[in-house]
Formats: structure tokens, C-alpha cells, sequence
């Protein structure tokens, strides 16, 4: 061979078992005529060949280059590898052995050292995956012919993301943009898209690969939203805190009513909880305190996340001789906008978990309200809320009444009692077609298919006409699967 040298001491070399590794993983191999080179300094002579094998931790090279083998025996170099698309990545690696291939050629063993660009990256907030909750997909190996390999997203942001690839015979470097496919619920196979910034060992030879996200496609950002959701541990909020919009997740949480003394008390402990946290009482408040004087009579709606309560309202079937919540504050007054107090249902106390606002929660919230209210025969409901939440309760079509009261429980908060009809929601009457759609359509189409509401025939196809122009305009189009 033209490599050897009769010098003992520029001999092809053995591996040094302190100095590498026994092979943990599969590589991909190559043959020559594939082209995928490799080159590195060998302290000043330059050295380039072809890659045989490849793999996130080393590879084994062919090259027919005349060099002092103890140049590079057990060195540390930066090398450069580059398929033949042009595409390239460069790693650190130890030279670990080298022997004699073929006619001319000398073939060199690398194992690749730790280096800057196999550092953990996500240094942001993340959500962790539960094991219980697993997500799984799939992405393609470039470098074979249609052979797909299975990973499972183990940390996600809305910027970054960590998968763990059960197969480790696949190409993957820092720079590397992929494509992976989730099995979630997505339109058309959404792939999302990422740049790999670090390529790590992971448990059982299998492989850690952390990257950052480019393209979330259509879907699969509200998808994952959902999924993470499925667990109680994970709230709104620190989806928020890892970058994620959240707004449309009620889907995950469960809705029913105070049936045992304790889920009351747990009732009471998020009212106060809530109400300190809006600055609406004081912390010194006790627990009891937050009970109102219908609870005793009331139905109380509940929203779980799992078996958290994270949202809770009071809903109370008044007659003409029972003093409202709202009546305390303003007396006789209440005869001028309800003559007739047995017409309405009245809302009291109303509260969401602090980590679970800013969402659709409310408006769900309100649905459950409304098919209360829609059911029962009555013709208003009546509440009252502070300047803060009047904007949302505007929103859901309620009307202010003209009076006005300081709340007595609520440290003497002003509060605006306000109504609204039950006809807005079943006949879609003195309501924007757009605002129906939004907040009153699904609840109506479902109490009507369970037969909670009934309707003549001119209202019945009103509402079918309203609910199909808007279903065909996707406005707040919810869908099951």
C-alpha cells in the first residue's frame, strides 16, 4: 500500500479501548460510489475521503491520502462531512483507529465528541410529555428508499421541540431540516417541520434529537394544544408561558353539578381563590365567607379539568317571596326591572381558576348556564358584574338593567345588574346572526336533538337556515373528530 511506511512508528493503529467506545448503535453504511465525503485538517495536512458508515456518534472513512499516522492517532478534529446534494454538517471526533482497505486506500475509525452543538438547546419553558399521554409519529429516512422510522415527542414549546427516535440507522445533524408527522388528529398528513439543533444519546440506544420549530402547519399547533390538555397537571397557563395561543380547549374539560358537601367546600375554597386573585376580597377572608345566601338552593355548575375544579357558578330558580342576590343590594328596586321574580333564574358567584382564563372557558361556562336556563321555562336570566367583566357579559348579549348596587360580599364592589332574554338563544331574536352562531348555536342544535327545547315549525327553520349559513362561514366551527 502506498500508506504504509516502513517507519514503526507511522503504522495503521488499533483501537485504544480508553479511548473509544465498543459501538452502541447502528450506522448507516455507504458505498464509495455514493459520494458522500468527508474532510478534516490533520494539523496541516489536508485529508478527504469517502464516509462508509454514518451514524450521530461516529463514522469510518476511506481515504487513499498519504499521511503520518501519528499525526492523527487518538487527535481530536473538526470534520466536515457532505452529501452529494451539497448538503453538509461538521462535528468534532476522535481519530480512533485505522488499518489498510483495499488497493491504496486507508480507512480511519471517528467517534465523535461531545461539542458545542450537542448541548441541550431548549434552555426556554417547556412542557414535559406525560408517559401517560404519549405522542407518537413518524418521519421518513432520507437516505434510504421509503423507510420511515417511529419517535415519540418527549418536550415541546411553541418554538421547540425534543423527540426520541426508537431507531438509530437514520441521518440526523444539527442543521437538518425534517419533517414529522404526529398521530393526531390533522388535515390532509400536516407534517411539522423543524430545524435540528442537537443530536443527543438517549436511554436503550436510541437517539434524543432537539430541534426548532419552522412550520407548525394549519392544525397541528391547536392539536397538541388539546393533547396537552388531556392532562390535569398541565394548565393554561403554562401552555402560555412555552409561547402556545390558547383559546379554544374547553373540549377537554367536564361539566357538572354540586352533588356532596365536599365538592361544595371545594366549590368555596375557588371562590376565594379566584376572588383574592382578581382583588375582589381580601385574603383575610375565610372560606365560609365566600358561601352566598342561595347556595342552599341553588345548582351549582362546575367545570373539571380531570378532577380539579377550575370553574364554578351558582344558578338559583327564585319565586316571588325569595330575596335575590342581586336584590341586596338595591331592595324594592328590583320590582321596576322584574315585576314578576318566579320569570327568571339568577346567576350568582361566578368564578374561574386564575390558570385557566383568558380562554373559552367562560363561554362554555355560559353555554351550560343557557341550557339551564333555556330548559326551564323561564324568560330572563339576572345577574350582576363589575365594570371589569361588564365588556364579556356585553359580549353574551346580556343588557344593563340601570341600577346599580356595592356589592356586599364582595368588599363593596360596584356592581351593574344586567338580564337577558331566553329568546335571544332559542329564536335567535334582538341578536346579531354572528353573535348567535358564536355563542348560542351548538347548545341550541343540541337541546333541541335531545328534545329539551321545542320550537313550531317557522322557528324550527329559522333556526336551521341560521345554523347552516353559519356552519358554511366556519364561524366557531366545532367539530367531534
Amino acid at each position: 500500500m502506498e500508506n504504509d511506511s516502513k517507519d514503526s512508528k507511522n503504522q495503521p493503529f488499533k483501537p485504544a479501548f480508553d479511548k473509544v467506545d465498543s459501538r452502541k448503535i447502528q450506522r448507516v453504511d455507504f458505498r464509495i460510489s455514493e459520494n458522500v465525503e468527508v474532510s478534516f485538517d490533520a494539523r496541516g495536512t489536508p485529508i478527504t475521503g469517502n464516509v462508509l458508515d454514518l451514524s450521530y456518534d461516529g463514522l469510518s472513512l476511506a481515504t487513499k491520502n498519504i499521511f503520518n499516522h501519528d499525526q492523527v492517532k487518538f487527535k481530536e478534529f473538526l470534520f466536515t462531512i457532505t452529501f452529494p446534494d451539497g448538503t453538509h454538517f461538521q462535528k468534532k471526533g476522535v481519530v480512533c483507529w485505522s488499518s489498510g482497505f483495499k488497493v491504496n486506500y486507508t480507512r480511519m475509525g471517528i467517534r465523535f465528541t461531545n461539542s458545542d452543538t450537542e448541548q441541550e438547546k431548549i434552555q426556554e419553558d417547556y412542557i414535559k410529555i406525560s408517559k401517560n399521554l404519549p405522542i407518537i409519529g413518524y418521519l421518513y429516512k432520507d437516505h434510504f428508499y421509503f423507510e420511515k422510522t417511529i419517535f415519540s415527542l418527549t418536550k415541546v414549546s411553541h418554538s421547540f421541540i425534543e423527540v426520541q427516535l426508537y431507531d438509530s440507522d437514520v441521518i440526523i445533524y444539527p442543521g437538518l431540516d425534517i419533517e414529522l408527522l404526529l398521530s393526531l388528529q390533522t388535515a390532509n398528513s400536516e407534517k411539522l417541520v423543524a430545524k435540528v439543533e442537537s443530536v443527543l444519546p438517549g436511554d436503550q440506544n436510541k437517539m434524543v434529537i432537539q430541534a426548532s420549530i419552522i412550520d407548525w402547519g394549519k392544525h397541528i399547533e391547536s392539536n397538541i394544544i388539546n393533547h396537552l390538555m388531556q392532562n390535569p397537571e398541565v394548565t393554561m397557563e403554562d401552555l402560555r408561558k412555552c409561547g402556545f395561543k390558547v383559546m379554544s380547549v374547553s373540549n377537554n374539560f367536564k361539566f357538572r353539578y354540586v352533588k356532596t358537601h365536599g365538592q361544595y367546600l371545594k366549590v368555596l375554597e375557588l371562590r376565594h381563590k379566584a376572588y383574592v386573585n382578581a382583588n375582589k376580597v381580601s385574603k383575610d377572608k375565610t372560606i365560609e365567607e365566600m358561601a352566598a345566601p342561595l347556595d342552599y338552593k341553588s345548582r351549582i355548575l362546575c367545570a373539571f379539568h380531570g378532577n380539579k375544579l377550575i370553574a364554578s357558578a351558582a344558578v338559583s330558580f327564585p319565586d316571588n317571596d325569595t330575596i335575590l342576590d342581586t336584590e341586596r343590594g338595591v331592595g324594592k328596586e328590583i320590582r321596576r326591572i322584574l315585576p314578576d321574580k318566579s320569570l327568571c333564574v339568577e346567576i350568582s358567584r361566578l368564578c374561574t381558576d386564575p390558570n385557566y382564563r383568558r380562554g373559552d372557558l367562560l363561554v362554555r361556562v355560559f353555554e351550560h348556564i343557557y341550557r339551564i336556563f333555556a330548559s326551564s321555562g323561564k324568560k330572563y336570566i339576572i345577574t350582576s358584574t363589575d365594570k371589569k367583566l361588564w365588556p364579556i357579559y356585553k359580549g353574551l348579549g346580556f343588557k344593563k338593567t340601570g341600577l346599580e348596587y356595592d356589592h356586599p360580599y364582595l368588599d363593596n364592589l360596584k356592581h351593574y345588574i344586567i338580564k337577558i332574554e331566553v329568546e335571544k338563544g332559542t329564536l335567535a331574536s334582538d341578536i346579531s346572526f354572528a353573535r348567535w352562531n358564536y355563542l348560542y348555536r351548538d347548545m341550541t342544535l343540541h337541546m333541541l336533538k335531545t328534545g329539551e327545547i321545542k320550537l313550531n315549525r317557522f322557528q324550527f327553520l329559522k333556526i336551521r337556515l341560521f345554523s347552516l349559513i353559519g356552519i358554511l362561514m366556519n364561524i366557531r366551527k366545532q367539530e367531534k373528530y
